[in-house]
């Protein structure tokens, strides 16, 4: 990782599977609070679409029954197809925090607790 002359960061590297995965969440994590950090100022957003690379609320609310019973039918992998363990996931998931949200009958969430 080094600064390039324009003030850009530059990152290069290989990664292990579930190395690269918290790297990647770490990022997106980063790009949504600045995105809501600049929403909240009543600033433009002029970030590219990326609808492509943040999963949906369904898709994470299907991946979620997948990580928690080694019995459900289902995989896990990145968002460039690569496999990923069913043992790398729970080891990923165990230091994950997840936030449930309660919905009601008109789509409405109504209770939203972190566990």
């Amino acid at each position: 990782m080094y600064q390039g002359d324009d003030g850009m960061i530059v990152i290069r590297g290989r990664l292990a599977p579930e190395v690269g995965a918290v790297l990647a969440q770490a990022l997106i994590a980063a790009r949504e609070t600045l995105y809501q950090r600049t929403r909240a100022q009543g600033g433009a957003i002029s970030a590219p679409d990326v609808s492509a690379e943040t999963p949906t609320m369904a898709q994470q609310q299907a991946d979620a029954p997948v990580l928690e019973d080694p019995d459900a039918p289902g995989e896990s992998a990145l968002e460039d197809g690569t496999r990923v363990s069913a043992e790398t996931s729970r080891r990923l998931a165990c230091d994950a925090s997840r936030v449930v949200m309660h919905h009601g009958r008109d789509g409405r969430v109504v209770e939203v607790a972190a566990r």
